[in-house]
């Protein structure tokens, strides 16, 4: 492993994405929204793109590294809404690419955490809305983590065993509702 100063190159990058013996792999991005998978060669000098197509992410465009593979989400948002996202590996020293999953939602999914190549969470917004779920690309699952609407401050699948209703966030602690205030738990102070 070997230290760069990026910001001395002669390229124009965003983000680096890895170092080797003699090339340096970024992504670069094109206006608001597309972007490539560029290699910098350090001894010519010469710039190649890695990818095949130009990929576009319309939120906070986060890249995951593992082991020579690079994972991201390229969007495809329709008028009413509805985003056609995939979840792409790139193997960034040879150019293959796998979709490992696509999926539609209404809103913007942002690629928050990658876990063992194999579970990818999700975080999705759409107005007031914001669900975190996690994807098993293996067996292409999903499951729902955590859904909160901003315009209640509440989670609507949360709700109080007693009237039905949603119960406010800041009333749960660690999943279980707090039934006793947290003065008891408190050590008493001693006078002297």
């Amino acid at each position: 492993m070997r230290i760069v100063d990026a910001r001395a190159m002669p390229i124009s990058h965003e983000d680096l994405i890895a170092v080797t013996e003699s090339s340096v792999y970024y992504r670069q991005k094109r206006g608001e929204t597309a972007f490539s998978i560029y290699r910098y060669d350090e001894e010519d000098g010469a710039v190649a793109e890695i990818n095949q197509r130009t990929y576009e992410d319309y939120g906070m465009a986060k890249l995951f590294m593992s082991d020579g593979r690079v994972y991201f989400l390229n969007e495809a948002p329709d008028r009413t809404g509805v985003v056609r996202t995939e979840l792409v590996s790139l193997e960034y020293r040879t150019g293959r690419e796998d979709v490992l999953a696509t999926f539609e939602k209404r809103g913007n999914s942002t690629l928050y955490w990658v876990l063992g190549d194999r579970y990818f969470l999700f975080l999705t917004s759409y107005g007031t809305t914001d669900e975190a779920w996690l994807l098993d690309v293996e067996t292409n699952q999903g499951v729902a983590v955590r859904r909160r609407d901003e315009s209640t401050g509440t989670d609507p699948r949360r709700t109080s065993h007693r009237s039905g209703r949603p119960v406010p966030r800041a009333v749960f602690v660690y999943g279980f509702v707090r039934r006793r205030p947290l003065h008891h738990l408190q050590r008493p102070t001693r006078r002297v």
